[in-house]
């Protein structure tokens, strides 16, 4: 009996340090950022669809000493993985890519510092994750030219959360969750000029909301029923507005005072009726498929290449019979 009791001791005891063990290994192995993720680093100067010469699969918390040494890896590219959290430093100390890519990767959160010391050539993707805030400090310093964020879960964004990305020319917000513009997110982007945030759930664009350097903003796609008077009053001159595809029903006549635009697009809106308030001479507007009340849309067109620039409407033209005026 005493034999029997000291092995059912002993076989406890070990099924315990096994328990003990493998709970251990559990818990340090959950506590990396990449676990079994194929990382492929291309040498090309291009992302292209052909076999890239280097790739393997890592288990760590920082990428870059994992990336192969004398070896240039232009696209460095995480896809079609599950990486739930990047952990600060995770993405650290990356500077001779031309392409960052981390696409589909179910990625839900980031943390401030996992993008330290970045720097970019051309363009860094994290489109189709499950991001549903920027925090500030995320992409602080990081020196990008173009950064895609699209196709995410992402409703809320942090005052100054693009803060001092100074290398920053483009960013796509686009197929997200947000419902307003703050105008404090791009503070100190010197260079940025393009802002997509088309297919998104905005329903207003409020005061001074771009600043006077961005000259291409899509705004297409969304819940947009107000814009204030003074919303582009900064951006001074803008060769593309897109609002299209909106629930606007009137406009300010001075909405683009002091606004020099380039092409305007307000098709498939809820406008009846503009007596002023569209693109100058040198413009061009679209403004078709809107429920334009026929007398009105006439005037309009009468004041083509005189007051407004090219109108563009050609089905409703058709439907209130307007033809060229000589």
């Amino acid at each position: 009996m005493t034999t029997q009791l000291q092995l059912s001791a002993k076989m406890c005891h070990k099924t315990l340090l096994c328990f003990l063990s493998l709970t251990f290994f559990q818990i340090a192995y959950s506590a990396f950022t990449f676990k079994n993720v194929m990382v492929t680093c291309d040498s090309d100067s291009a992302l292209s669809d052909e076999e890239i010469p280097f790739s393997t699969v890592v288990t760590t918390n920082q990428l870059k000493p994992h990336l192969p040494s004398g070896q240039k890896c232009n696209n460095i590219a995480i896809q079609h993985a599950t990486i739930p959290f990047l952990a600060r430093d995770s993405l650290s100390d990356i500077n001779n890519a031309n392409f960052l890519v981390l696409e589909n990767n179910e990625i839900e959160e980031i943390q401030p510092g996992a993008f330290r010391n970045v720097v970019v050539k051309q363009a860094m993707s994290l489109k189709m994750n499950k991001l549903r805030e920027i925090r500030r400090g995320i992409f602080e310093g990081v020196r990008v030219p173009v950064l895609f964020l699209s196709y995410n879960s992402i409703n809320y964004i942090d005052y100054q959360a693009f803060n001092n990305m100074t290398n920053l020319e483009i960013i796509h917000l686009d197929h997200n969750q947000l419902t307003n513009i703050n105008p404090f997110w791009f503070k100190n982007a010197p260079k940025l000029t393009k802002v997509n945030l088309s297919h998104n759930k905005i329903q207003r664009v409020d005061a001074n909301a771009f600043a006077n350097h961005v000259s291409k903003i899509d705004l297409s796609n969304n819940l947009i029923q107000s814009v204030d008077p003074h919303a582009f009053r900064r951006t001074k001159k803008l060769l593309f507005l897109g609002l299209a595809h909106n629930q606007i029903n009137s406009l300010d006549p001075n909405w683009l005072k002091d606004v020099k635009v380039h092409t305007l697009d307000l098709t498939n809106n809820l406008l009846y009726c503009l007596e002023s308030g569209l693109g100058g001479l040198q413009s061009t507007n679209l403004i078709d498929k809107n429920p334009w009340d026929c007398n009105c849309l006439e005037r309009i067109k009468r004041k083509e290449n005189t007051v407004f620039g090219t109108i563009i409407a050609s089905e409703d033209f058709n439907r209130c019979n307007i033809f060229s005026f000589s």
